[in-house]
């Protein structure tokens, strides 16, 4: 498995895989002793199927302060500090459940959000250029099952979020 795309401060955001927990884990481990400045978030898609569901579970794995609206302006509003997010992998499993029951936009917010993150709070990629090879990226990386790949694909197809397979 090719994990330097988890790394680096480029895209894609999000990175697709069907293996289990386990390996992820696995990977997470060899990972933390090769780079131990990288933070591993894990999230549950079962949990997250509803904008208020992923606003829950993502406050809580982040410890996002009490007074966190729970809202996309509000979300945009603590992700833009990028210091903090600096080096961070998300993972989520059942990411095929991730927003499955919310509205196409909200689907758009989160991966605009998303590949906001991945790119310093900048707005574009052109600023990003002299970054490309640091090893302080923001990624979500997305498990769900092979027989859910396709459906998870089209769905997040309809959005801006790059995902590719890892």
């Amino acid at each position: 498995m090719n994990y330097k795309p988890l790394l680096l401060s480029a895209p894609p955001t999000a990175l697709l895989t069907t293996v289990d927990w386990r390996t992820i884990v696995k990977l997470q481990i060899r990972l933390e002793d090769e780079h131990p400045e990288t933070s591993w978030i894990h999230l549950r898609g079962t949990k997250m199927r509803t904008v208020t569901g992923f606003f829950n579970e993502i406050a809580a794995a982040f410890q996002f302060p009490v007074w966190f609206g729970e809202n996309w302006d509000a979300f945009i509003d603590i992700v833009r500090d990028r210091s903090w997010l600096s080096g961070t992998i998300v993972t989520v499993y059942d990411a095929n459940l991730l927003l499955i029951d919310a509205t196409g936009k909200d689907r758009a917010n989160l991966a605009d959000v998303l590949n906001l993150c991945n790119r310093y709070g900048e707005d574009t990629y052109a600023t990003i250029e002299t970054d490309l090879n640091d090893e302080d990226g923001f990624h979500l990386l997305c498990s769900v099952s092979e027989e859910e790949k396709g459906e998870f694909l089209a769905r997040w197809k309809q959005t801006t979020l790059t995902l590719a397979d890892l």
